[in-house]
C-alpha cells in the first residue's frame, strides 16, 4: 500500500528508535539492534545495502540512490542480479520501503500493482518544486546580477549554496544531491504541491530552515524517525568518513570503498554534513526528541554523543 506523510506522523511516538549507517562504529550495536527488534523494543531504519551487514530485515528500508530501483529489485534485474543480492529480498511484508523517487525512477504503477510492503515515496531534491536546471539557470544569473545569494527563493537553506572552494561566491555542491541528472529525468518525478522530506520536517518541527538534499541517506532516516515521534533517536555508524571502511567485509563493499574513495569531494561534504546535522539536531529538539550519536570518535559534534540505553 502506498502511504502518506499523514500515514506516519506519531506513528511510533515516544518510541527508541536506531538509526544504522554502515560505518565501522556499528559494530558493537549489530547484535543488539537485531534482538532489540525481534522483541519490538526498538524500531530500526537500514538503508540501501544493508543485507550486507544484516540477515534480518529493518522496520524501515529506506532507499536514496539510483544505483537501486524498486521494480528493478522485483524483476531481479540491473544491480539486483549482478550483485547477487538476495532473492525477493524487495518483498518481505514486514518493511516499510522509503524510496526517493527523485532518484529512482521506477514506474510508480508497476510499483502500486507489485510491490508487497507498505512504501511511501519521498523526494529530497525539489525545493519549492524547482527543476534542478531552472535552479542553476536562474540562480547563477541572479548572482552574477545582483552579487546577492537571494537562497530563499530556491529553498530555506542558507548554507546550501556556499561551498568553501567558492572562497564567498555563490556554489552549488550543497544544492542538488548528486547534481541534476544530464536527462533532466529526476525532475519527471516532481509533483506540484508536494514538499520534499525536508520541507515536511521543517514544516512538521516548526524549525526556521530545512537541510539541504543530503550527503548521506542517514540524514534522511533520521528525518523520517524524527516525522514519525521516535524518541530517544539513537544513531550507528554514522563516522563520515570512507577512510574507515564499513563495519562488515564483502567483495560489494570493497568495490563501493574504491568508488566513493575517488567520487568524494570531502572538503565540501563536511561543510554540508555539518550545517545539515545542525538543522536536523535543532529540528528535532522542536519536538523535544533527543538524537544521541554512538559514534564517539566522530570528527563531527553537531550530534550530542552518548550511550545507547534501551
Amino acid at each position: 500500500m502506498e502511504l502518506s506523510y499523514e500515514d506516519i506522523i506519531d506513528r511510533h511516538l515516544g518510541e527508541p528508535a536506531a538509526i544504522v549507517a554502515h560505518g565501522p562504529s556499528l559494530k558493537p550495536y549489530m547484535e543488539t539492534f537485531k534482538t532489540l527488534q525481534h522483541d519490538k523494543k526498538l524500531i530500526v531504519f537500514e538503508c540501501n545495502d544493508w543485507f550486507n551487514f544484516f540477515d534480518t530485515a529493518p522496520n524501515y528500508w529506506l532507499f536514496a540512490n539510483n544505483e537501486q530501483r524498486i521494480d528493478h529489485g522485483i524483476k531481479n534485474m540491473g544491480m539486483w542480479n549482478t550483485y547477487q543480492h538476495p532473492r525477493n529480498i524487495i518483498q518481505a511484508p514486514d518493511t516499510t520501503i522509503l524510496y526517493a523517487d527523485s532518484v529512482d525512477f521506477s514506474d510508480k504503477d508497476f510499483v502500486r500493482e507489485r510491490l508487497i510492503p507498505d512504501f511511501l515515496a519521498y523526494d529530497q531534491r525539489h525545493f519549492k518544486a524547482h527543476r534542478c536546471m531552472d535552479i542553476l539557470k536562474n540562480f547563477k544569473a541572479y548572482v552574477t546580477k545582483e552579487k546577492n545569494l537571494n537562497y530563499r527563493d530556491y529553498g530555506n537553506n542558507s548554507a546550501m549554496w556556499q561551498s568553501p572552494r567558492a572562497q564567498g561566491g555563490a556554489g552549488f555542491s550543497g544544492g542538488l544531491s548528486g547534481g541534476p541528472t544530464g536527462n533532466g529525468q529526476c525532475c519527471n518525478q516532481i509533483i506540484p504541491g508536494r514538499l520534499t522530506i525536508q520541507e515536511r520536517l521543517q514544516e512538521i518541527t516548526g524549525y526556521s530552515e530545512h537541510y539541504s538534499t543530503g550527503d548521506s541517506a542517514a540524514l534522511h532516516m533520521i528525518s523520517f524517525a524524527i516525522i514519525m515521534g521516535c524518541n530517544p533517536i539513537y544513531v550507528a555508524g554514522m563516522d563520515l568518513d570512507y577512510a574507515l571502511g564499513y563495519a562488515a567485509d564483502n567483495d560489494e563493499l570493497k568495490r563501493l570503498y574504491k568508488f566513493v574513495q575517488h567520487n568524494t569531494d570531502w572538503q565540501t561534504t563536511q561543510f554540508n554534513m555539518r550545517n545539515d546535522l545542525k538543522v536536523i539536531n535543532e529540528s528535532a529538539k522542536m519536538r523535544g526528541i533527543k538524537i544521541i550519536n554512538l559514534a564517539k570518535n566522530a570528527w563531527y559534534n553537531e550530534l550530542e554523543k552518548g550511550d545507547f540505553c534501551v
